[in-house]
């Protein structure tokens, strides 16, 4: 993605604009606007916007009495050695929650099942948005067999250790089915 940050701005205002009008992703395009360096005054009213956001699911979290949020912690399993240079935007379940200054913990609770987790027989990758298929075009059932699919468990700020006593649940849940972890000498 450090790509997109070095060009000249009128360069990739052109990139920006062919991406949203020529390839025809809203979505990506939105996310390449304004990805250049920001003034301080830019900075502060970003600044200002995310703490409303913040306060904005404060009061959320309070009206649903909520004790944390179960997600999937990414859009696939794990990709190859780099394979997220064209995938790492589809990573807004961890990148939101970073905003949020949200506890989050991840832990593998299956894994890829190469019969069960093959995509659907019409599956096209020029259907999805670009960021969709910046996370589908490395997904393989076959190739990624047997590697963890995981949960991300969130919970409020500084609650570090409600959300490790709910991962810590989780596991027991699961009994025997536990994802084994790596045995490491």
């Amino acid at each position: 993605m450090s790509f997109c940050f070095s060009p000249p701005r009128p360069v990739k205002y052109l990139h920006y604009l062919s991406v949203k009008y020529v390839r025809g992703c809203v979505v990506w395009a939105g996310l390449l606007q304004n990805w250049h360096p920001q003034s301080g005054y830019e900075i502060w009213q970003l600044n200002a916007e995310r703490e409303l956001y913040k306060r904005r699911w404060f009061e959320w979290w309070d009206n649903f009495d909520i004790d944390c949020l179960i997600t999937p912690p990414n859009a696939t399993p794990v990709v190859p050695h780099r394979g997220m240079h064209n995938a790492c935007s589809s990573c807004g379940y961890t990148f939101m929650f970073n905003l949020l200054d949200y506890t989050a913990g991840v832990l593998p609770v299956t894994h890829v099942e190469k019969t069960r987790d093959q995509l659907p027989g019409g599956f096209s990758l020029k259907s999805l948005n670009g960021i969709a298929q910046g996370a589908y075009e490395l997904y393989d059932a076959n190739a990624m067999h047997g590697l963890p699919v995981g949960v991300q468990v969130i919970g409020r700020r500084l609650e570090e250790e409600n959300v490790l006593a709910i991962m810590k649940r989780i596991e027991e849940a699961m009994g025997d089915n536990t994802f084994p972890l790596l045995d490491i000498d």
